[in-house]
């Protein structure tokens, strides 16, 4: 250890400390991350008997039809919303208010029967989803991932160093792990050369996360809420809302409803459209993919097309008035921000949503490094603690960072306020705090 410098010695008790505190949360969000990114597959499976017709007999009802069969339940009469079967064995899907909440019905569409009712907030995919991103505890939650997704950064520079070959290059120990040494030596290698080869895609994750974060995320998203001028003439884009501290893909969802308000239908005494013609507007206007048709609940509200495409660039939102079918207002992908083109792309290519099921293996991939990662520095630090110690490495006195490692740190916590904060705090806690504990101090060192 005497051997060591001083910057050494310093990056290695940051990069303990950060993986004190980070690898509970790292671990937990690799488990949770790898199960959600197959969410179409497993909820597929799980809930095939609401999403899917067991037979495919004579031809489908109409669209009206079937919301006309769903209005038939008395509790059903508010329907807001109608997602057609794309495929010819899967249910149509309709969404009405229930108690203040919208409920999942699924139909048949070919008999119209109700296959089931379901809350979208309680399938097990989205409490996964809440357990990865606010740990069950809301908000709460989303200060320690959050927190803990900058410290990630910190634990990744740090181990960066720390890894770097000081001695002449040996790809042995450097790009690939030595087999044939001691134990300890090779869990080192095993700890430290998968995670150099997944640094720029655990950046990656982290980064593409952060629009979900406390924060981070409500500085992030209101910079992708601007919206420029729509680049086609004779088209009229509304200005987007502000996400108003949602998450990234809530906003993108709630988005249509929230736009929607800058629009009115002119009542002329005809009945609403009906559900088939607005469908037919909707392949008029290019809509060819997966799509969800929200209804408007009020006599002067608007349909909204909302697009669910697999390619991010098919992204459309389109207003129709309800009594003329005229198109009153048209958001498409060419008309998001940079910043909000950077936001959508990168939560989807997160979720595994981008490059099907590539995206998905290599997310796992990514997923299982990570795990193993924080397995094996665990074990590397509980065969080299102290017995009834922590065992951070010495906190060296004297020593003063380079000017480069100033400036990142100053720039990693503006990027991130929270990691800044929880920063200081760990300096001043080791540098004149700790000092003054020694007890406490033993323990930890």
């Amino acid at each position: 250890m005497g051997q060591r410098s001083p910057l050494y010695i310093a990056m290695w008790r940051w990069h303990f400390y950060a993986g004190l505190y980070v690898i509970p949360f790292a671990s937990l969000l690799a488990i949770t991350g790898g199960l959600y990114l197959f969410r179409p597959q497993i909820e597929a499976s799980i809930y095939r008997r609401f999403f899917y017709v067991q037979s495919v007999q004579g031809t489908r009802l109409s669209p009206d039809e079937i919301v006309a069969n769903v209005r038939r339940n008395p509790v059903w009469k508010k329907v807001v919303s109608y997602v057609p079967p794309m495929a010819t064995n899967e249910s149509a899907r309709v969404g009405v208010m229930e108690h203040g909440k919208v409920i999942d019905v699924f139909v048949n569409p070919y008999s119209g029967q109700i296959l089931g009712e379901q809350n979208p907030s309680t399938r097990i995919m989205q409490r996964v989803r809440n357990l990865h991103g606010k740990l069950l505890a809301g908000k709460y939650g989303q200060f320690f991932v959050e927190t803990a997704g900058g410290w990630a950064f910190v634990l990744l520079v740090t181990g960066i160093f720390l890894w770097f070959p000081r001695r002449p290059f040996s790809v042995w120990g450097t790009l690939l792990p030595r087999f044939h040494t001691n134990k300890r030596t090779f869990l080192r290698d095993l700890h430290c050369v998968p995670a150099v080869y997944l640094a720029l895609a655990i950046c990656f994750l982290v980064s593409s996360g952060m629009p979900w974060s406390l924060v981070s995320g409500a500085i992030i998203k209101d910079l992708a809420s601007h919206t420029p001028k729509p680049m086609a003439p004779g088209r009229t884009a509304p200005n987007i809302p502000a996400p108003d501290g949602t998450s990234p893909q809530q906003w993108l969802a709630e988005l249509p409803q929230m736009s929607a308000a800058q629009f009115q239908s002119t009542p002329t005494g005809k009945k609403p459209l009906s559900i088939a013609a607005l469908m037919e507007i909707a392949r008029q206007d290019g809509v060819h993919d997966r799509y969800q048709l929200l209804l408007p609940t009020a006599k002067t509200g608007v349909y909204v097309i909302r697009a669910l495409p697999a390619d991010l660039r098919d992204t459309a939102f389109i207003y129709v008035d309800q009594y003329s079918g005229a198109t009153v207002g048209d958001i498409r992908w060419w008309d998001l921000s940079p910043m909000a083109k950077a936001v959508t792309f990168g939560t989807a290519t997160h979720e595994g949503r981008e490059f099907g099921v590539m995206n998905q293996v290599v997310g796992l991939i990514v997923c299982l490094g990570v795990l193993g990662t924080c397995i094996s520095g665990t074990v590397l630090w509980w065969q080299r603690r102290p017995s009834g110690r922590i065992g951070s490495p010495r906190l060296v006195r004297s020593f003063q960072a380079p000017r480069g490692i100033v400036i990142s740190s100053i720039v990693l916590g503006i990027l991130f306020p929270l990691v800044g904060f929880s920063l200081l705090l760990a300096l001043g806690f080791d540098r004149y705090l700790l000092p003054k504990l020694p007890r406490l101090a033993r323990v930890l060192n």
